[in-house]
């Protein structure tokens, strides 16, 4: 599809906002330079339709504040921050509407971040703390 047929006479080109939005949380979670996570937040702020969800809980129980966006189908993405620094703890898939998959607010998935580590070799293990 071209440009002009994607924007039907808009000056911008038709955007997929809930894969944009699923996209940036993949990064996310694979992002361990803070400028590159700050750069995320900036832009993950400005895609229309994103709303605060106070109290999501990642994979391993920790409770946050989340952001999400409707997905294209029956669910919602939410990416969990810790409360206090805002530091990434995971996201988690949640039904919006009842479906064969469960009941409306039903985790469908659920991801935690628990070690970010920068290593010098494909296969290094992470040096531990001292």
């Amino acid at each position: 599809m071209d440009n002009a047929e994607n924007t039907k006479g808009n000056r911008h080109p038709f955007v997929n906002t809930p894969w944009v939005f699923e996209y940036l949380g993949g990064m996310l979670q694979e992002s361990v330079d803070p400028r590159t996570t700050a750069f995320l937040y900036r832009v993950a702020a400005r895609i229309p339709g994103t709303t605060v969800v106070p109290d999501a809980v990642d994979a391993v129980g920790r409770h946050g504040v989340a952001i999400t966006l409707n997905g294209q189908a029956e669910d919602r993405q939410e990416w969990i921050f810790d409360k206090s620094t805002y530091a990434f703890l995971g996201l988690r898939d949640v039904t919006r509407e009842d479906t064969a998959i469960g009941e409306a607010g039903s985790v469908i998935q659920t991801t935690a971040v628990l070690q970010r580590a920068v290593v010098d070799h494909v296969g290094d293990e992470p040096r531990e703390k001292s």
